[in-house]
């Protein structure tokens, strides 16, 4: 398959080559699947003599069955055909309101130019509960996978995590899984069915010895509006800290009539997948890394009243200072609105998010260099990005964070452990990230003493605040392997 190419906008589910590709990746990685509910279920078998009853029950979640043609694993086709569907049916009765002018390269945004294939069987798949399958850097190791020359085939792709024990003292047990499952619903009374039946009593049943570990997720929603009237509160899918959360993905699919000035988010397939020859048979993946995150809701309070009392605003309410300092840690406001376009939220809930600007010379005066966004995607280099799949803490507060990418070392680590926490990466003196500033990581570059905000949205002038502290902690990481389904079917052979 050439992965230097994208996908197209209008016959990706009509067209032979792209129904077998999206057939055999796993759902959530071209697109998100957008449910309510999502838990992680980290598994590490306890007894390596059973290992040739282990590979053959994990290729048993990729085996199709006779009656409905599905496999327990979900695939990204069957899911963006569904999504397609209903949004035709719900947008049905207004097909005169005009389409959008330009496309924002989802599949879902422009959904009348989409053609669909007619296939009853595809109508009648259940998905309500998904499920994906990844295998951990150990989880490699453990089940043995070589080739010809009895080498580990993923040892150089997908990187041991450092002082994994430690890495991992939240997940109780196991220490470092095996195997992660991603079990994702619209209930969790659909994901504790699941769970035991098709993951916890099988293994008991085929007497695999495991031990098992359940970290969950929910969507969470918050209100960008202060208004008490409940009439006027608009709510959107976001994280602990109060910003809508998901912004700013690659888009995978060819969107030839958008044409951006500052910036375009699409991405050829490259960027998240490459190919694999195993035993002769080329196989698709893509790399993941989790990470739990634990997030500080009062000390990003702190830091947003100390902010706030310091630059000077005349022009604003002190409300509308705290949204604003608020906004130079993270590079956007609350709503989405981009900060680099304007000192305050102005947008609304139905209004599309801004997403084409960069970060030219002289930006700094609107947006410091060391905001989240700034840092971790600057808007230059459109090969070093990865795709963002997180979803808050179902109790507690903090955020379960999955990115896939082609490359860990290349793209998620030069993110992550460079520019992030990085004073001189990507840009010279920028500072590092106030978000991802966690001494707590391995290598950890060392927290500022002093950053420069400006004194005003928009002025050259500069103030010099020490007192702000990081508000996440991060509890734990996992490399992973992300295989094809076809892969996970033949795993019993490898």
């Amino acid at each position: 398959m050439n992965l230097k190419q994208k996908i197209p906008y209008d016959t990706f589910l009509t067209d032979q080559t792209w129904i077998d590709f999206l057939s055999d990746i796993q759902t959530n990685i071209v697109r998100s699947h957008y449910k309510e509910e999502l838990s992680y279920i980290f598994i590490r078998f306890e007894d390596i003599q059973n290992l040739s009853k282990i590979k053959i029950w994990l290729s048993s979640f990729a085996e199709k069955d006779d009656i409905n043609n599905t496999c327990y694993i979900n695939n990204a086709y069957d899911l963006l055909f569904f999504q397609v569907k209903k949004q035709k049916q719900d947008f049905h009765p207004f097909k005169s309101v005009p389409k959008p002018k330009i496309r924002t390269g989802d599949p879902i945004a422009d959904v009348f130019s989409i053609k669909l294939p007619y296939d009853k069987n595809l109508t009648d798949k259940d998905l309500s509960t998904l499920c994906m399958l990844y295998i951990t850097d150990l989880g490699l190791e453990y089940l043995q996978f070589s080739d010809q020359s009895n080498n580990n085939v993923f040892q150089d792709i997908i990187p041991g995590v450092k002082n994994n024990d430690n890495y991992s003292e939240c997940f109780k047990e196991p220490k470092y899984p095996h195997i992660v499952f991603q079990v994702a619903a619209d209930s969790d009374e659909k994901i504790e069915k699941f769970i035991n039946s098709k993951i916890k009593d099988s293994l008991s049943n085929k007497k695999i010895s495991f031990s098992c570990c359940i970290q969950s997720g929910k969507k969470f929603y918050v209100n960008f509006k202060s208004d008490n009237d409940e009439r006027k509160k608009e709510y959107d899918w976001g994280e602990h800290f109060g910003f809508r959360d998901g912004i700013s993905q690659p888009y995978f699919f060819d969107n030839n009539n958008d044409k951006p000035e500052k910036w375009k988010p699409e991405a050829d397939l490259e960027l998240v997948f490459f190919e694999k020859v195993l035993n002769k048979v080329p196989y698709i993946f893509s790399t993941g890394v989790y990470l739990k995150i634990d997030q500080d809701k009062h000390i990003f309070e702190t830091n947003v009243k100390i902010i706030a009392e310091k630059i000077k605003e005349t022009h604003l309410i002190p409300s509308e200072k705290e949204e604003l300092a608020a906004a130079y840690i993270i590079g956007r406001f609350r709503d989405g609105t981009p900060l680099v376009e304007n000192n305050k939220m102005n947008l609304g809930f139905d209004k599309r998010i801004p997403n084409d600007f960069n970060y030219m010379k002289n930006i700094e005066t609107k947006c410091p260099m060391f905001s989240h966004i700034a840092k971790s995607n600057p808007r230059e280099n459109i090969n070093i990005r990865i795709v963002r799949r997180g979803i808050p803490y179902k109790t507690g507060t903090g955020l379960h964070f999955l990115s896939f990418q082609s490359d860990i070392i290349n793209k998620f680590d030069v993110i992550f452990e460079r520019w992030i926490r990085g004073k001189n990466d990507p840009r010279k003196e920028s500072g590092s990230d106030v978000i991802g500033g966690d001494p707590l990581l391995v290598g950890y570059l060392g927290s500022d003493s002093n950053r420069e905000f400006p004194e005003s949205w928009g002025n050259k002038k500069t103030i010099q605040i020490s007192e702000i502290q990081p508000p996440t902690t991060i509890q734990g990481r996992i490399n992973l392997l992300v295989p094809s389904i076809s892969f996970i079917e033949n795993i019993k052979k490898l």
